[in-house]
């Protein structure tokens, strides 16, 4: 019999092969970091929360001793104490929500 594989991050963070090209992605890590694909523009900046657009959507992280990096290169990393995360529709463009 062969030897079975399996498909595990080598890293924390590393993006799963379904994730599909262009679309925002996220993973988080309770109590160490989230990382972030798509990023498009950094709302808001606090120890306890960072929010940032991803495109149409929305999407708050929570936590303490936050820290964001990365966010030029549209993938970006958020340290510290994960505790959670919320997503939410964004604006569209037009006008419309």
């Amino acid at each position: 019999m062969g030897r079975r594989t399996e498909d595990k991050p080598r890293f924390p963070g590393e993006f799963p092969k379904e994730m599909m090209p262009g679309q925002p992605f996220f993973t988080l890590i309770p109590g160490k970091e989230a990382v972030v694909a798509g990023c498009k523009g950094l709302i808001c900046l606090e120890e306890e929360e960072i929010t940032l657009s991803l495109g149409s959507w929305i999407l708050s992280v929570q936590g303490s001793d936050l820290v964001l990096s990365g966010l030029e290169s549209g993938l970006c990393r958020i340290s510290g104490r994960v505790l959670g995360a919320s997503l939410k529709p964004g604006k569209r463009k037009g006008g419309g929500r």
